[in-house]
């Protein structure tokens, strides 16, 4: 047999393409996303974590903002 020598990069893309390509994965990290958000919304960290959506976030480029 013939294998073909994957690159470092390869190695660590691969993976993460082909979970991308798996129609369960959009659920799993949804589901994951989830968990997190509950966990974080009755934690000590609460009072940050509800201050996240208070934010502006934007950049500027050639004197024009933008998503601010």
């Amino acid at each position: 047999m013939n294998k073909v020598k994957r690159t470092p990069i390869e190695k660590i893309v691969s993976p993460i393409q082909s979970f991308i390509k798996n129609e369960k994965a959009g659920g799993i990290v949804l589901g994951i996303s989830v968990v997190i958000a509950l966990i974080l919304a009755n934690s000590p960290l609460a009072e940050e974590y509800h201050h996240i959506l208070e934010h502006r976030f934007g950049f500027q480029l050639d004197g024009n903002t933008y998503f601010e």
